[in-house]
């Protein structure tokens, strides 16, 4: 696997209220940290704030803890509506969803490096286990998914997972990123 012409940003999404687990600790740690060793542009994409007016009030409400208390270093924050209709107020639902798309738009031309940075290869094949989190906004802008199952094995198997773990660790990741609730972000409601 390569990334011929580098990485320009990195886009870490979460759902509201979930960044204090562990398992963003980790993700965090591991791609912030040490695949990118900090050189790379972070954008926090926060979900489920369909009910917040403006949409950026949890990032204005959060924003020292996340960086002060939980120490991570993000280079700016979209708060985002997902949902493109309900039963109750379809047009400010629908408004919130197209105003999400356009700030998230905007934020990735805005903070995307102009010159990409290379990646080692070990880090190019650990780094595409982010693809999880592209296939995430990629359904929230109603574009198709990618597989990373290759891409994950290969990274497990670099980091020093025998290949059975690896392919163990990749199916576990795979399926955890399947659960139902964590896709509830996504999902259409159709008023009719």
């Amino acid at each position: 696997y390569s990334i011929p012409n580098g990485i320009n940003l990195l886009i870490c999404c979460a759902e509201k209220g979930r960044l204090a687990g562990e398992r963003f600790k980790a993700n965090y740690r591991i791609f912030i940290e040490e695949l990118c060793e900090k050189r790379m542009p972070c954008l926090l994409v926060v979900t489920k704030c369909d009910n917040d007016h403006p949409l950026n009030k949890w990032w204005n409400d959060n924003e020292d803890i996340v960086r002060e208390r939980l120490k991570f270093e993000f280079i700016d924050c979209v708060c985002v509506s997902t949902l493109k209709t309900t039963g109750r107020r379809p047009d400010d639902i629908l408004e919130d969803y197209t105003e999400s798309r356009s700030n998230l738009i905007e934020a990735i031309s805005k903070y995307s490096r102009s010159e990409p940075m290379p990646m080692d290869s070990w880090k190019r094949a650990a780094l595409s286990y982010a693809r999880s989190f592209y296939n995430m906004l990629r359904r929230l802008l109603g574009f198709e998914e990618n597989s990373i199952r290759p891409e994950l094995e290969r990274m497990f198997i670099e980091l020093g997972y025998s290949p059975e773990s690896a392919i163990s660790e990749a199916n576990k990741l795979l399926n955890d990123l399947q659960e139902p609730n964590l896709m509830v972000p996504y999902a259409v409601v159709d008023v009719n």
